[in-house]
């Protein structure tokens, strides 16, 4: 299960993208863009409705928090 939130990171708001260490799920967010914050121990993508729907595009269950 792949958990969001809004984080504030790097002076910008972002997306930050929670789940157990699965190098399948870290292929697919290396593919779209995603970088890993080793501050918050998460990755995370810009906040935007693009990179939005490409986690929704990539990933079947989202819980949003």
């Amino acid at each position: 299960m792949i958990r969001i939130q809004k984080i504030f990171h790097r002076e910008q708001w972002r997306i930050g993208v929670y789940f157990p260490k699965d190098p399948v799920a870290i292929s697919k967010l290396k593919r779209i863009g995603g970088t890993w914050s080793a501050t918050n121990t998460c990755w995370y993508l810009d906040y935007s409705k693009e990179a939005y729907n490409l986690l929704l595009s990539q990933f079947e269950s989202i819980e949003i928090q």
